[in-house]
């Protein structure tokens, strides 16, 4: 893996009067702004303190902020499955121009040799719409049963509290329990490209059809956490 820190952005040429910039990191299926929109003038720095691991691509984007319309100025690309990419460990600057702003973004990259090794931790499950007038629903990880519930109905949220830890990928699997034939609400693949460093949280949809009333629709919040 790669580690890659964001230590500075300076401001050499505004776009207008006085920016508003702000960086957006898409790190596998993540797309989140990291800092800003904070003012900057000709010749000033703001410190950055913003760091992830990944696997194979990172891209971080410097935005404009306005309020009718925000402006890509430029990117910084990191792409190791591209045999022109030149990897070098150690504090780099890359220059950020574009739409008339000139920017310089400092930042270290750094080889992260450690075991593949996370914990996923699951809050809760929201049931936005239940199946039948009460649903049994439990989680599979990795083909276990971790957690299961009864006489669940739409608008109920039960506490999960569960942790796993794992190696590469992780599967989360929702399902209804029936003595007939249980039903597959939907499945969640964690894949270690999309992992950050430190804690992330989200949420992960599960829906069974078609969002229509009946076909069930339930929310689950989720962590996951690389382990040093």
């Amino acid at each position: 893996m790669t580690y890659l820190k964001l230590n500075r952005l300076t401001c050499r040429k505004t776009q207008e009067a006085i920016d508003e910039p702000y960086l957006r990191a898409i790190i596998g299926r993540h797309n989140d702004i990291v800092w800003g929109p904070q003012s900057l003038d000709d010749g000033e720095s703001s410190p950055l303190d913003w760091d992830v691991t990944f696997w194979t691509r990172a891209e971080v984007q410097l935005w404009e902020h306005d309020r009718i319309k925000h402006d890509l100025i430029n990117s910084l690309n990191i792409n190791l499955e591209d045999p022109w990419f030149r990897f070098e460990e150690g504090e780099h600057v890359t220059r950020l121009a574009g739409r008339n702003a000139i920017y310089d973004l400092h930042y270290t990259l750094k080889r992260y040799n450690r075991p593949d090794n996370f914990r996923v931790r699951l809050h809760t499950l929201r049931c936005n719409d239940a199946q039948e007038r009460r649903d049994e629903p439990y989680l599979l990880v990795n083909g276990n049963r971790i957690w299961s519930d009864e006489n669940v109905r739409t608008g109920d949220t039960r506490d999960v509290n569960r942790t796993q830890e794992f190696s590469g990928n992780l599967t989360i699997e929702l399902w209804d329990y029936d003595q007939a034939r249980s039903d597959c609400f939907g499945t969640l693949n964690i894949l270690a490209d999309d992992i950050g460093s430190g804690i992330r949280e989200t949420s992960h949809r599960f829906h069974k059809d078609r969002g229509i009333v009946g076909d069930a629709s339930y929310t689950l919040s989720y962590e996951v956490e690389v382990l040093r």
